[in-house]
């Protein structure tokens, strides 16, 4: 891996810990020192609307995802029962700012900027909702298909036939996978209950993977069956075979770490903004297999492996009713696949090995798209049920019959296709519970 491709992959890393150092000198920063979120100035003793007094306190929101209550009637008061909007407090008039204060309360019951704004050698910024959830879990089911399979590649001719084109009986595309079941798993939290940037950020881990496809094809002849190329003639049972069959094996596994920033407004939409690192790997292996009823069996077999590094930024918006939510996510990446390929084959009698290659390396830029729509059912203020539909495109891979080579020579086999793009969709259910 050379420096440049090193220095791709630090840039969330950096990010990320610039956001963190932002974050911490917001929390922390004394009076009087420039920062992003300036204390909110003491006022006369009839404050205007959107002043706030010293002993009062500071909220800016109160409606978001992960909610427990989207419906306050007042957006701008973290207590949407108060007659007095922009105050937790109503000191008295004997009593004096500093002598105002408020017993601690849990994450869910208050604001963490419940502190005097004003009233300390340090500030505290205004903090995200006190409806937000400090942590939220989901799991789900995956029902997803997988489709692309390499190309328009020739695996079987029928030697009676003697016309190219016309005379192919089995080819890649013949091989064509089903749905299949998968599983995802995701956690989220947030590590500081202040705003940062304008918006509440969050960190989410995730993962989904389980979903393996398998999907096989057979041309049956009657001793007129061979595989393209010279490799055909120099076998025993890829020539003249009475059946060759073809045997696609194919699986997913991602994991994603994300940095979550979200906005909202007034109109029950809230946006997430999201950036952070994406691991894929596609692992997949590919056999060829000829049978001579009367010499034996012979094998072509291609294991390829895809594994990508990169970075993504995307969106997430949700617009929420009083029971219901529709979220809609969209993401894009840029990642580093360092792929490789290896193959054998072998032919009868006595398992010969006419080709086994070393395992062939090599590195490629791939893209991926991805959008994911989902209905959320909010069944407590805990439990919430999820269904919808994914779609995830990548380019840039190594699929195993894009590897396929028919000549033999000595470099036979050594080559490695990374040109291969593949999609998976379906359909998701579960649950996520959110405190």
């Amino acid at each position: 891996m050379n420096w440049m491709t090193r220095s791709l992959l630090l840039v969330p890393a950096i990010a990320w810990a610039l956001s963190l150092s932002v974050c911490a000198q917001d929390l922390w920063s004394p009076r009087g020192t420039s920062s992003i979120f300036q204390p909110p100035s003491p006022g006369p003793a009839e404050d205007s609307p959107g002043t706030f007094p010293a002993g009062t306190f500071a909220s800016r929101h109160s409606w978001g995802p992960y909610s427990s209550d989207a419906y306050s009637s007042d957006p701008y008061s973290s207590d949407p029962y108060s007659s007095d909007p922009y105050s937790l407090a109503d000191p008295s008039p004997e009593s004096s700012p500093s002598d105002v204060s408020q017993p601690v309360r849990p994450w869910g019951d208050h604001h963490p900027s419940d502190e005097r704004v004003g009233t300390s050698e340090f500030r505290i910024n205004p903090s995200c909702p006190s409806e937000y959830h400090r942590w939220w879990v989901r799991a789900e089911g995956l029902y997803w298909d997988r489709v692309g399979d390499g190309g328009e590649h020739v695996l079987a001719i029928d030697l009676n036939n003697g016309v190219p084109g016309d005379d192919t009986v089995l080819n890649a595309n013949d091989l064509g996978f089903a749905m299949e079941p998968g599983w995802r798993v995701l956690l989220g939290f947030r590590p500081v209950p202040y705003d940062v940037l304008g918006g509440c950020p969050a960190l989410e881990f995730s993962y989904f993977g389980g979903s393996g496809w398998e999907d096989s094809a057979t041309a049956v002849g009657d001793g007129n069956l061979a595989i393209p190329g010279v490799l055909g003639l120099v076998s025993n049972n890829f020539f003249m075979a009475d059946e060759i069959r073809a045997v696609y094996r194919s699986q997913l596994n991602n994991v994603e770490a994300n940095l979550i920033q979200s906005y909202r407004g007034n109109d029950g939409v809230q946006m997430d903004f999201v950036s952070g690192l994406r691991f894929l790997a596609l692992n997949e292996d590919f056999s060829l297999i000829g049978t001579d009823v009367h010499g034996g069996t012979s094998s072509y077999d291609i294991a390829a492996d895809n594994y990508l590094y990169g970075v993504q930024l995307g969106g997430r918006v949700q617009r929420q009713t009083q029971h219901w939510s529709l979220q809609v996510t969209g993401k894009a990446g840029v990642l580093l696949n360092t792929a490789n390929q290896s193959q054998v084959v072998t032919d009868d009698p006595n398992a010969f090995v006419l080709r086994k290659t070393p395992r062939v390396r090599g590195t490629s830029l791939a893209m991926l798209g991805e959008v994911d729509v989902t209905l959320v059912r909010r069944i407590t203020n805990t439990w919430s049920a999820r269904i919808g539909y994914s779609v995830l495109g990548v380019n840039g891979l190594a699929l195993a019959p894009d590897q396929l080579d028919f000549t033999d020579t000595f470099a036979s086999g050594t080559a490695l296709s990374t040109r291969g793009f593949v999609l998976f969709h379906g359909g998701h259910a579960g649950l996520e519970a959110a405190w």
